[in-house]
């Protein structure tokens, strides 16, 4: 009896331990370049921002207090990308730029982002995020860096 009374409450312990809905984790988004296309004193970025965060998450402004394609300073520069973002992907966005003096032709392009990028759901939020790397240019593309 004592056996079957302790099988019991293990067997209610464990079934407790996954009821319910899973927690809900929000952790802050990142923000970088997926791609650049030059084209003369034109340029187009494909941003992605992407969602480290258990819950799907709705993206309504990005304020970039830095923006610097090859040593160009390009911020401050506010852009509302309204953008839905499942957990744990990415999606990227284009933005037109006025790229003057950015070479199409460069072996590589140096970049840096810094801002603050604004959540409306799952609830009111802002993040702050801050990313530097490098595109390289596509084998026969010439002005597309990735």
């Amino acid at each position: 009896m004592l056996r079957l009374l302790a099988i019991l409450v293990m067997t209610a312990a464990l079934a407790a331990c996954f009821s319910g809905k899973p927690k809900v984790r929000i952790n802050a988004p990142t923000v970088s370049v997926q791609e650049l296309r030059v084209d003369g004193s034109e340029c187009t970025v494909l941003l992605r921002i992407q969602n480290h965060s258990t819950a799907s998450m709705k993206f309504s402004a990005i304020d970039f207090a830095r923006l610097t394609l090859d040593g160009r300073e390009m911020a401050p520069l506010s852009i509302s990308p309204a953008l839905d973002v499942a957990p744990y992907t990415g999606e990227p966005f284009a933005q037109a730029l006025s790229c003057a003096d950015l070479a199409p032709d460069a072996s590589e392009i140096v970049y840096r982002l810094e801002g603050r990028i604004h959540a409306v759901e799952p609830g009111k939020r802002r993040f702050d995020f801050a990313h530097r790397s490098r595109l390289l240019p596509v084998p026969g593309l010439t002005g597309v860096y990735r």
